[in-house]
């Protein structure tokens, strides 16, 4: 068996490089074989970032590989990266702060608040999807956006 890649990294805030406790950082890797039906080595590893923000894989495939980073707090961030076997790899990550959309859900005849309404909110694209769910005053929070135009269901 061949041994992989070794990743290191931390993730950072964008605006004040603070180090981001509690990211979830996915390294993900695909080959197409020779076919459209026949798919080769397939590899997905999620790892959390600790309270300086670091985090490792141990054992990522040799290439280019897609890191996505993801927190509450901040909008969705990935990039490619391409990693050596032999050496330790150095993937580091900054992640900029999101907006926040909150909101009340109303009933449309009666006006009264609605609970346990499930709300999601998104960019045009459906890349960086946020879900709440409506309190007892129909209440919802959905922090980590990007800041533009929004589609909410």
């Amino acid at each position: 068996m061949t041994p992989g890649c070794p990743v290191v990294g931390i993730v950072t805030d964008g605006a004040t490089t603070a180090p981001v406790a509690n990211a979830m950082v996915r390294g993900w890797f695909a080959t197409t074989g020779v076919s459209d039906a026949d798919v080769g080595f397939q590899w997905q590893e999620d790892v959390r970032t600790n309270a300086k923000g670091e985090f490792r894989f141990e054992g990522a495939p040799e290439g280019v590989v897609k890191f996505l980073a993801f927190h509450e707090d901040y909008y969705d961030f990935w990039d490619d990266r391409t990693l050596v076997r032999g050496v330790e790899n150095r993937v580091d990550l900054v992640l900029k702060r999101g907006v926040v959309v909150a909101g009340v859900v109303r009933d449309s005849v009666t006006r009264r608040p609605i609970e346990g309404v499930e709300v999601s909110v998104s960019s045009i694209l459906p890349i960086g999807r946020r879900f709440a769910t409506t309190d007892a005053e129909g209440r919802f929070r959905a922090p980590g956006l990007e800041a533009g135009p929004a589609l909410f269901n």
